[in-house]
């Protein structure tokens, strides 16, 4: 029987292979339509129809159980030889179960740690020339790679102050992208976020968004729907910056020097400070700002200051 291979499929066809590709052979299926198994093949590869293995209840339970005896990098190959499953179907299902190891240690940490002072210069894309510099941050305590990086860490941490965050972590999860044997396999998002009500969402921050980093977000939004992912962009960022820098302790500025403007939220502070009668010194120190600075703004916004608090000045 000769076999066109430039035939189009018709509805009832694709019907078919859409109904038995999970039960039947490709060569089966092929018999049965009177086509090529590779044209069987190329269709389903095509329209995204995949053979899955369901895991059962019992491999769920045995993936559980091995998940944390394997250490560093061989775990995943450890696993997935003693389920008889790939590599890429033990890290999805792990991930589905909320068992990716986020304690997991890394190899370079302890060198990386070493690093006390900035070490990696790279120049921003805004035109300014700006240098963003990824180093060992004290005050954080992990190494980050750039400045962005290091101050959007120590904006969590306002947060968590705030009582809105829970807690976040710096790169502690890799997503690896199933069947890609070319380009961005592997996707590293730069925080995870749990916010006070349990949310949790991968931010990025991003002042430059490259063809790497596009096709690491499409490739998680098809791999991994569930997973929310929020970019930093410059907008995000410089927003934060304009809004707060100056009440987040440790914050960064290339030249050393805090922006002088003042944001709402200082404002906000200050106006309530003022008003409740707290010496312009210690207003002075929670802002970051000099005694005269204090005195000037509040005069300019015409917040009044108690009775009490005249008097005694």
């Amino acid at each position: 029987m000769v076999v066109s291979h430039m035939r189009k499929w018709t509805e009832e066809e694709l019907r078919f292979v859409q109904e038995h590709y999970q039960t039947m052979t490709y060569a089966e299926i092929a018999q049965r339509l009177g086509r090529t198994e590779n044209a069987v093949r190329n269709l389903c590869h095509e329209r995204g129809w995949k053979k899955v293995r369901p895991w059962t209840p019992e491999e769920d339970a045995l993936l559980k159980e091995l998940y944390g005896k394997f250490q560093e990098h061989r775990f995943l190959d450890a696993v997935a030889k003693e389920l008889g499953r790939s590599r890429a179907a033990v890290a999805c299902r792990a991930n589905e179960l909320g068992l990716t190891r986020m304690d997991r240690p890394r190899a370079m940490d302890a060198v990386l740690k070493t690093i006390k002072a900035p070490s990696r210069y790279a120049r921003t894309r805004n035109g300014l020339g700006v240098l963003t510099a990824g180093g060992f941050r004290e005050d954080l305590g992990i190494y980050v790679r750039s400045r962005w990086e290091a101050n959007y860490a120590r904006y969590l941490n306002w947060l968590k102050e705030q009582g809105k965050v829970k807690e976040w972590q710096y790169e502690p999860e890799t997503f690896e992208f199933p069947h890609i044997k070319r380009g961005t396999r592997f996707y590293t998002p730069d925080f995870r976020v749990v916010w006070a009500d349990g949310t949790v969402e991968y931010h990025e921050v991003k002042g430059y968004m490259d063809q790497k980093s596009r096709t690491a977000l499409k490739r998680m939004a098809r791999y991994y729907p569930n997973v929310k992912i929020v970019v930093i962009d410059r907008n995000t960022y410089q927003d934060i910056r304009r809004k707060l820098c100056r009440l987040i302790p440790g914050w960064e500025e290339p030249n050393g020097k805090l922006p002088s403007f003042w944001s709402e939220a200082e404002e906000a502070i200050l106006k309530e400070l003022w008003e409740s009668g707290v010496p312009v010194a210690e207003i002075a120190r929670r802002l970051g700002r000099s005694e005269n600075a204090v005195a000037v703004r509040a005069q300019r916004k015409g917040f009044r200051r108690p009775a009490a608090s005249r008097k005694a000045g």
